[in-house]
């Protein structure tokens, strides 16, 4: 594929990953989809990554690199959207890899139809396999029936019209969900999507606890708040598989974020209030979500009532998933 087709954008945030950012640029450089434009966003990484960025910037020309301070993952993103000048944009995490031709495959999809956006399925390393691959070959759908997809959410296994993005970024008010938060106000236009079967993102599961977010963080609580939004949004729009799994997402997160409260020596006890006055108002869904262990619903309905109580409970057992 020669420089004759458009520029795509393609924006990889690097954060710790010195481990697995070589793989990953060097799946990106070597696509059949050749103009491509790099963006390297050095998150104020404490390793060797943001050397890393500058050494290969100097050996390949379509390699651009910021270097920041530390904003996060949906700040990093941010600013490479704001330098991107490709016709079309993609999104790669510097710990995972892509295969040779995800770019020309996303690519064929999209313009097939003039879709807005296009989509493939995933990898789930260890090992090759598609995570419930679909049985059409391909699937041009109106983008607000995405939500049928599992893998809907991620930014990172798609390639988007730059036009379609036009001004919408990624929210930094939370460090948690900021794929969905993006995806789902993209949805909310009348632009269409173009699915693949096949599946050619590379996503390395917990490999990198450094890179990812282990642990409770208060500015969660903000990505509580944002999809509920959207939640109301999906009702009044008459969304149903999106309102319902994320209802019961939001429940689990609230019961895990509990959980890792009270494992921690710090006790933030506005954020306990939060999640325990949220699971309260929805209490009847929280009790009936067969995906929460019932080791999990005992110990936050004990945390509603008594967190020290609960706190003590995990002496004796931790709750389930």
């Amino acid at each position: 594929m020669d420089t004759n087709y458009p520029l795509i954008s393609v924006i990889i945030p690097v954060y710790r990953t010195e481990q697995y950012l070589p793989q990953c640029v060097a799946s990106v450089q070597a696509q059949s989809y050749k103009n491509l434009e790099i963006i390297l966003v050095d998150d104020g990484s404490e390793d060797n990554g943001g050397a890393l960025c500058d050494e290969y910037a100097t050996k390949d020309r379509r390699i651009k690199v910021i270097h920041q301070d530390n904003r996060g993952l949906a700040g990093a993103r941010n600013s490479g959207l704001n330098i991107a000048q490709g016709e079309y944009i993609g999104f790669v995490d510097s710990d995972d890899y892509i295969e040779p031709d995800m770019y020309a495959y996303l690519y064929h999809l999209i313009t097939q139809d003039n879709a807005s956006m296009s989509m493939c399925n995933i990898c789930s390393d260890e090992g090759y396999h598609g995570d419930r691959q679909a049985v059409q070959p391909y699937l041009l759908i109106p983008a607000l029936k995405i939500f049928q997809f599992r893998h809907w959410v991620y930014a990172w296994n798609k390639l988007y019209r730059k036009d379609f993005i036009a001004s919408e970024r990624f929210s930094t008010a939370t460090s948690y969900g900021e794929d969905e938060l993006f995806n789902f106000e993209l949805m909310k236009t009348n632009g269409s999507v173009a699915l693949g079967n096949q599946a050619k993102y590379h996503y390395r599961r917990n490999q990198n606890p450094m890179a990812l977010t282990k642990n409770f963080q208060p500015e969660h609580i903000n990505k509580i708040i944002l999809t509920e939004k959207c939640i109301q949004y999906a009702k009044e729009h008459n969304l149903p598989t999106y309102y319902r799994r994320s209802s019961v997402m939001q429940l689990l997160l609230a019961a895990i974020w509990l959980q890792q409260i009270a494992f921690s020596s710090k006790q933030d006890m506005g954020s306990v209030k939060f999640l325990t006055g949220y699971i309260k108002k929805h209490l009847g869904r929280f009790l009936l979500t067969r995906s929460i262990h019932w080791r999990r619903k005992l110990f936050v309905l004990v945390a509603c009532i008594n967190f020290n109580c609960a706190r003590k409970m995990l002496l004796f057992f931790r709750p389930q998933s």
